[in-house]
């Protein structure tokens, strides 16, 4: 499905660049970091490219959720992750009635031992590849000496200059858009000697992994 949506990405790609007047500067973020990711998920969620812009807002306010909910900015985020529910339970519904070969339509047609998936299960999907997708490909591929890395990295081929194989991998390294993950131990355990009880909460450092001299972690190398 990946190699399959490779030439379309392409095309947002090259048509996003193509809006860039040459030689003016230029807010890569802005007028790259954030679309792309937006509309290759759009594509992926079989949505129209002109609700993108909704699409940005939503995935902005994911993440307010986060705040403490006395903050004002709280329950305008939630207000808008219910209208992103709506939307998504909406697109849902109108795959039932027409089915499509697309990422909605397999949420349909999923099974996990026999059963299908139930609605908030797979409007829960939508949420993450829209957060979590968004996110973590903006905030890497925005951060500002990201591009630059990869470009010093770059070499010339008979097509032109192309990034090196390791260029991707080495931002993610170095970025690291998502510091850290949670999990608590569903039974004792021992890791580098330190003792891990059943239900002790975890927190694991990418930040700190991707950067363990112990671990021979060096560039072009992610852990």
């Amino acid at each position: 499905m990946v190699r399959c949506l490779e030439g379309e990405i392409r095309t947002m790609t090259t048509a996003i660049l193509d809006r860039l007047e040459a030689g003016e500067p230029v807010d890569f973020v802005e007028e790259v970091a954030v679309p792309l990711p937006i509309h290759v998920i759009a594509s992926i969620l079989g949505v129209p490219p002109s609700d993108a812009a909704d699409f940005r807002r939503w995935s902005d306010a994911m993440f307010d959720t986060m705040l403490p909910p006395d903050d004002p900015r709280f329950g305008e985020a939630f207000a808008q992750i219910l209208e992103l529910w709506q939307y998504c339970y909406a697109r849902l519904e109108e795959r039932r009635q027409h089915p499509r070969d697309d990422f909605l339509t397999g949420l349909l047609e999923a099974e996990i031992d026999g059963e299908r998936l139930n609605d908030a299960t797979m409007v829960f999907f939508c949420l993450s590849i829209l957060a979590a997708g968004n996110e973590t490909t903006r905030g890497c591929s925005g951060w500002r000496p990201g591009p630059r890395r990869a470009a010093r990295s770059g070499r010339r081929s008979s097509r032109g200059p192309e990034a090196d194989p390791g260029a991707v991998e080495e931002m993610l390294r170095w970025v690291t858009p998502i510091p850290n993950f949670c999990r608590t131990a569903t039974r004792d355990t021992v890791i580098r000697d330190e003792p891990i009880a059943a239900g002790d909460y975890i927190v694991m450092w990418y930040a700190s992994a991707n950067r363990d001299e112990t671990c021979g972690t060096g560039p072009t190398t992610s852990t």
